[in-house]
């Protein structure tokens, strides 16, 4: 069973006009239900019962029941029994517990925020002799450095610095990668665009359930599910059906229009001044690579 958890804030203003209904959001109750029918007996292979739950975190059937039918809310500590008894992962935990209101992750940085680190940050990252960039914990980049620019810029909608700063202020790679304008773009440049596509769509996957009470979070993930390509990932870690590797750490081997062939690096460290920031960074991994960079430098 597969739940949509798009969602749309409610307007907080009155004498707005009411927004267009949205796919409704599934409860705490419902993606306790969806979970415990994935867990399965060792010996008949069928779904877990109330009471098989119930047993692995240490309550009674009939406390379940009313937990999955939404006639109980749960407390906190229970709420934690069930995610473990459930082995739910780490950002779908989250995101239940902040459904049910136990909030554990920050809000998303605001324009006063960005507008701080960036001013510490943005000549830092200048510095740096390799392509890199600044996002948040809910993936949206806010700065890159003319390195990145230069090497796939026209992925993010900008042949020199100044336009890939512009394009790209307040999205997420994904939202290129994912669309139709851009897509035939990253499709020349990536080497193997599929674990390209799905380490994307994992990272933004985490970062939702993270943050799903955010409504710049829905409004993205109703626009990315516009996508085929990205619904059907979407689909898959809703499911369980996609694990995910190393996604803080791994290649991005691209083909470059002058210099052919490059890899970089990927590693993703959290701003020590502000941990809802991140800075991505990309250095060469290997000789073909480290001497195109070297040739940009001395331009």
């Amino acid at each position: 069973m597969r739940f949509d958890a798009t969602t749309h804030s409610e307007s907080r203003h009155q004498g707005r006009q009411p927004e267009r209904p949205g796919p409704t959001q599934p409860t705490v109750g419902e993606i306790i239900a969806a979970y415990r029918q994935r867990r399965v007996r060792d010996s008949t292979g069928e779904p877990w019962s109330q009471e098989e739950l119930a047993l692995a975190c240490g309550t009674n059937q009939a406390h379940i029941s009313r937990i999955e039918s939404n006639r109980k809310h749960p407390q906190y500590t229970t709420l934690v029994r069930l995610c473990e008894a459930l082995d739910m992962p780490a950002a779908k935990r989250c995101h239940l517990l902040a459904l049910a209101g136990y909030r554990l992750e920050p809000p998303l940085p605001d324009k006063g925020a960005v507008d701080t680190v960036l001013s510490e940050l943005a000549p830092v990252i200048d510095r740096y002799r390799y392509p890199a960039l600044l996002m948040d914990v809910g993936e949206r980049i806010w700065y890159v450095n003319a390195l990145l620019s230069e090497m796939w810029g026209p992925c993010l909608g900008g042949n020199t610095h100044t336009k890939c700063l512009t394009s790209v202020r307040g999205k997420r790679s994904l939202q290129f990668l994912f669309d139709s304008k851009f897509m035939p773009v990253w499709m020349s440049r990536l080497q193997d665009p599929g674990p390209v596509m799905d380490r994307h769509a994992f990272l933004f996957w985490r970062a939702y359930h993270h943050h799903s009470q955010e409504a710049e979070m829905n409004l993205a993930l109703e626009t990315l599910k516009s996508n085929r390509e990205f619904l059907q990932r979407w689909q898959h870690l809703e499911d369980g059906k996609m694990k995910a590797g190393l996604v803080e750490h791994d290649l991005l081997p691209l083909n470059h229009p002058v210099f052919n062939k490059i890899v970089f690096g990927i590693w993703r460290t959290t701003v020590v001044a502000d941990e809802r920031f991140i800075v991505a960074h990309f250095p060469p991994a290997d000789e073909v690579t480290q001497l195109a960079i070297g040739r940009l430098l001395r331009q």
